[in-house]
């Protein structure tokens, strides 16, 4: 029983922690912490309240995020590979050529303005392009007034198979939900 409850409180401790470096995120920005890495580390606690269809993602499965090898935020977002996401081990694939067939993440950058073009269900399109949500990114971060803020495409996540836990939605600057 002992061993339950202090499960229990490490799951929600967790959560707790996740949510507070999203919401905190703005107090980094004005620590010094390069805004690259800032938005890289807002996009890899975003996956935590993502959920997959389990055809896309099996218990324990690897949680594979692609990006581009020139993307602004690639050498940042690599400081995050190997993270344990909801018993999913992160693993980054640089220079992938196809997202659609090999990923559970795709992270869109200025040059793939046609992410649309690699809808599939159980792709995650994250991205940091300013109005990237109408190009199709799911998750969407960028600087704005020296803090991180968000948004969120609800309706092309849960078109694609994806659904995104309201805990992360209260806390975006904008949900796009229709």
């Amino acid at each position: 029983m002992k061993r339950l409850a202090w499960m229990l409180f490490l799951h929600r401790w967790c959560w707790v922690a996740a949510l507070g470096v999203l919401a905190g995120a703005h107090l980094a920005a004005r620590a010094d912490v390069p805004a690259q890495e800032l938005k890289a580390k807002v996009i890899v606690r975003a996956l935590l309240f993502a959920q997959w269809p389990a055809a896309a993602l099996q218990p324990g499965q690897t949680l594979v995020m692609c990006l581009a090898e020139d993307h602004p935020l690639a050498a940042a977002i690599t400081l995050q590979d190997g993270q344990m996401i909801n018993g999913h081990r992160l693993q980054l694939r640089r220079g992938a050529n196809d997202p659609t067939k090999q990923c559970n993440v795709a992270l869109v950058g200025v040059n793939e303005r046609a992410p649309m073009a690699q809808r599939r269900q159980g792709l995650l399109r994250v991205g940091d392009v300013p109005g990237g949500l109408k190009d199709g990114v799911m998750v969407n971060v960028e600087i704005e007034s020296g803090r991180v803020v968000f948004d969120v495409n609800l309706k092309t996540a849960r078109e694609d198979g994806l659904d995104i836990d309201t805990r992360l939605l209260r806390l975006a600057r904008f949900v796009q939900q229709e």
